[in-house]
């Protein structure tokens, strides 16, 4: 791989938008296309548009479009669909990506829909395989309430807005002290969670292989997130464990292969009203959700779709 450095930085006025450099085009010059990330700020993109008559490269866009993991420029949103309507084909993470690009004035014929996923067949196969005994002895291990324990799995960062997942548990912990929450993943923001874990209602297993996630799916009710859900909608689709949110703005591409009330439940984006869905969703009877899964997009897919589409810019 290819090693591009740092960007060079230009800031229009005194705090406008940053625009960037990566002094690209020359890895592609004897290419007869190239595929770059879709953002406005990319000056490599923008040039490599305004010359691709003279360099007869074909030139493609891939990116979000359905969905913002922050919040727009609106000089960056122009200048995105200015190089949607310019590129040579658009790769859109998923279909409602694909449709913002045609409602944007593409041809139809340009837009692939890839519907980026993730290999989930070891989860699959962990899940499909775990026995009784092992989720028993899972569940004795760290103490679990059976139809009060819940999953999380991911980076702990920002991103997934661990500061107020953190301050959710203090809520409800002052309601239900029986209700678990078993984290598969690591992050830099571990610390916020150490309340919590000190008093035994969150259970950190570390970084999540297929077996910890399959035990978790097995145990919990759902998983939480009121943060950002990008890929990790594929994994709960395919081994059918529900996500409770909030009606955050962020949320990834991927958070569109769910559908509301059956994959996904949102609450207000409340601190109250994120403990008070959670709180709904245990059980008191000692059962546990079964979950079954649901169709999802494939590695396999994707990649067929991504070939799919590179045929179709170079034709």
């Amino acid at each position: 791989m290819r090693q591009v450095g740092d960007p060079r930085e230009l800031t229009l006025g005194h705090s406008g938008p940053r625009f960037y450099g990566y002094g690209t085009a020359r890895h592609w010059r004897d290419c007869d296309g190239v595929i770059m990330t879709h953002r406005g700020t990319d000056v490599d993109l923008n040039l490599e548009i305004l010359k691709k008559k003279l360099s007869g490269r074909r030139v493609a866009v891939w990116g979000h479009l359905s969905r913002s993991v922050k919040a727009p420029n609106p000089l960056d949103l122009a200048v995105e669909r200015w190089q949607m309507r310019r590129s040579d084909h658009i790769f859109a993470y998923t279909r409602q990506g694909a449709d913002i690009a045609i409602a944007n004035g593409v041809c139809s014929g340009r837009v692939t829909a890839v519907m980026n996923s993730v290999d989930v067949n070891e989860l699959v196969n962990a899940y499909a395989t775990l026995t009784e005994t092992a989720v028993q002895r899972f569940s004795v291990r760290h103490s679990l309430v059976p139809g009060k324990t819940f999953g999380y799995i991911g980076g702990i960062d920002s991103g997934k807005r661990i500061e107020f997942l953190a301050a959710v548990f203090d809520r409800i912990w002052t309601i239900d002290k029986e209700v678990k929450f078993l984290f598969a993943g690591r992050g830099n923001q571990e610390d916020k969670l150490l309340r919590a874990v000190g008093r035994g209602q969150v259970i950190l297993l570390g970084y999540g292989g297929p077996t910890e996630k399959a035990l978790i799916g097995r145990v919990s009710q759902a998983l939480v997130n009121p943060g950002r859900i990008g890929l990790v909608a594929v994994d709960c689709l395919a081994i059918g464990l529900p996500i409770l949110t909030t009606n955050w703005d962020f949320h990834a591409p991927e958070y569109d292969y769910l559908t509301p009330g059956r994959d996904v439940n949102s609450s207000a984006d409340t601190i109250a009203d994120f403990a008070e869905l959670l709180i709904a969703n245990t059980s008191n009877d000692g059962r546990v959700r079964v979950h079954v899964g649901r169709s999802y997009p494939t590695i396999e897919d994707m990649v067929e779709n991504f070939s799919n589409g590179v045929h179709a810019m170079l034709a």
